[in-house]
């Protein structure tokens, strides 16, 4: 590959791919794989398959005074069902011209923001499928968050046998209600006070990790009220094929580049038992 505007392909692609997988991990909440479990999908399948098992009763009970018991344990057949997760191509394109000398790190960070984007819209847009327990609408003023809500979520699934790390994802604009909400003398001196005030951000509370994301959707009536969710471990899954990458190749008809990112993933409810919608206004009430 020839020389062109001073870059060959290496030293084009290395610093731009780079700045496109940073870029989309960084501003990703899911793409890590950290809040959602992350399976990878081999090549030559297009989906993913999750196996879910029903439980299985009971456990019996022997007494145990002799080694050599007379009866074996009765045997439990336990339904197996598949959640199938199909994996989705997101790309973004554009063409950098050798004109003008713009930073192709810069492109790549922007590409690599626009495919997570993307996919963190794919992932919140399935809270609204988790309706097997009623929603938590926000008991503040006009149907703002308070920490009692966040209470009566967690304890539903609790209630429900979800006994493992519980996360909420909520809008920006629920986190700033709670936040509020802490910062009065009830809270005075505590460290969720003072972690609150010094960092904006929440954190941990009654245990649940809260993340907020821009994404979150507001429901289409006109209450307005954003639809955040809390769920647990299993309530859904990534199925992952290939990460974020970028890729580069001469375009002459426009004197400069061609540049893809790219990402091969999908996302999908196992079992939404395991969440439960929290559903409250932002700053602003509609009328």
């Amino acid at each position: 590959m020839s020389n062109n505007s001073g870059y060959n392909l290496e030293s084009f692609m290395t610093p731009t791919r780079a700045a496109a997988v940073y870029a989309a991990q960084e501003g990703s909440l899911y793409l890590p794989g950290g809040i959602i479990p992350l399976e990878m999908v081999p090549a030559g399948s297009t989906s993913l398959q999750v196996p879910v098992l029903g439980k299985a009763g009971s456990a019996e009970v022997d007494s145990a005074a002799s080694a050599f018991g007379s009866d074996d344990f009765t045997s439990t057949a336990l339904t197996d069902t598949a959640v199938t997760i199909p994996v989705v191509l997101y790309g973004r394109r554009t063409i950098l011209r050798d004109v003008g000398g713009v930073s192709p790190t810069s492109v790549g960070r922007q590409l690599g923001n626009a495919v997570a984007q993307k996919f963190d819209e794919a992932v919140t847009a399935l809270y609204r499928g988790f309706t097997s327990n009623t929603a938590v609408t926000g008991s503040g003023t006009s149907n703002a968050l308070s920490v009692n809500d966040m209470i009566d979520a967690a304890q539903t699934l609790r209630a429900n046998e979800v006994m493992g790390q519980l996360t909420a994802i909520l809008h920006p604009y629920q986190v700033g209600n709670l936040i509020k909400e802490i910062n009065t003398d009830a809270y005075a001196g505590s460290t969720v006070q003072n972690n609150a005030m010094q960092s904006g951000f929440v954190g941990t509370l009654n245990g649940i990790r809260i993340y907020q994301s821009a994404f979150v959707t507001e429901t289409a009536d006109t209450d307005k009220l954003f639809e955040g969710l809390m769920f647990g471990d299993d309530a859904m899954r990534i199925a992952m094929q290939r990460n974020v990458d970028i890729e580069a190749g001469r375009r002459p008809e426009a004197v400069g580049w061609d540049l893809v990112a790219s990402l091969h993933a999908g996302v999908g409810i196992v079992d939404q038992s395991r969440g439960i919608q929290i559903k409250s206004t932002g700053k602003t009430v509609e009328v």
